[in-house]
């Protein structure tokens, strides 16, 4: 009984009828292996020399196992990245440069299934992360019905061994893809500065607030935020089921930025004493003022510091 050298699968590699190719059903990994059908006799003397040799009919050249097989697991995976890609509606320049990530990781581990779908899954991600384009791996999840777990541990390994470096997570099309599937009563003008707020507050918080291991619940509770800060009806309900989350998750989540947002508030503003839980909406367009300000000028103090430290320098070349 054969071991699948991949998944370590007893008694799971078989033998596809159509292409005489083994494959182990538990991981998908496609052995470069030819298997001859029953009932024809392989004569490899000199005169019959690559030739199968049946009792009957016509002679058939032996194709070159490496090269046929390359081609055939090649062509699969082509197809199949067409297939997954027109899922998520990537257009053709994406599908290509998908297609490329997916060659560079199965170089000599060609496989086939379950596994080649999930990394096939991965790399587009990655070169959504890639190109900025807005899909989450929840949406490669529901468009693929893979499950959304096993093909974010394949794009880790994929990310890994083919040593991409990638920024952290663009939030903004991320908040801004949101607020539109939500059909909220906003004109363009509107959506777009909700984004752009949206944006600001996430910068307030990023450095003490980790986005944990579902950063849709943080997306989702900036969403909510902002609706309440412009006395935008919707229910907290309706955004949790766009993103995938649990409503308690995303309302828990929105406390934590809440209580945050009212401890910057306390510290930076001048009418600290103004500020609490109940009222922290409306003065959320205050904080974010005065941190921006703030960080304007701890930015000009410090080009000036390197300015004077230069500057010496920069004298010294011309005497």
């Amino acid at each position: 009984m054969e071991i699948c050298k991949d998944c370590g699968g007893i008694g799971t590699i078989r033998i596809e009828d159509s292409s005489g190719i083994k494959v182990c059903e538990e991981c998908g990994l496609i052995y470069d292996q030819i298997q001859l059908s029953e009932g024809i006799e392989y004569n490899n003397n000199a005169f019959n020399n690559g030739r199968f040799i049946c009792g009957e009919g016509p002679q058939y050249k032996t194709p070159s196992g490496a090269h046929w097989f390359e081609n055939y697991a090649k062509n699969e995976v082509k197809k199949q990245c067409k297939l997954l890609c027109s899922h998520v509606q990537m257009n053709d320049l994406m599908t290509g440069m998908i297609e490329n990530k997916v060659g560079q990781y199965m170089q000599n581990k060609w496989s086939s299934g379950k596994k080649r779908d999930l990394v096939i899954c991965s790399c587009i991600y990655l070169v959504a992360r890639e190109e900025n384009y807005p899909l989450t791996l929840l949406d490669i999840s529901r468009a693929t019905r893979y499950n959304v777990f096993l093909i974010g541990a394949m794009y880790s390994k994929v990310k890994r061994e083919l040593g991409v470096d990638l920024e952290d997570l663009d939030h903004s099309i991320y908040i801004e893809k949101t607020l539109r599937r939500l059909n909220l009563k906003i004109d363009e003008g509107q959506l777009l500065s909700l984004g752009q707020n949206g944006l600001d507050i996430i910068d307030l918080v990023k450095e003490n607030v980790v986005p944990g291991r579902k950063p849709s619940i943080l997306i989702g509770a900036v969403v909510l935020i902002l609706c309440q800060m412009n006395e935008i009806k919707v229910d907290a309900k309706a955004i949790a089921e766009e993103l995938s989350v649990a409503k308690v998750s995303l309302i828990n989540r929105k406390n934590e930025l809440r209580e945050y947002l009212v401890q910057i508030g306390k510290t930076i503003l001048p009418f600290a004493q103004l500020i609490s839980k109940s009222n922290i909406m409306k003065y959320i367009p205050d904080i974010v003022r005065h941190f921006q300000l703030i960080k304007q000028l701890e930015q000009k103090q410090v080009e000036e510091r390197s300015f004077e430290e230069a500057r010496p320098r920069n004298i010294m070349k011309y005497i």
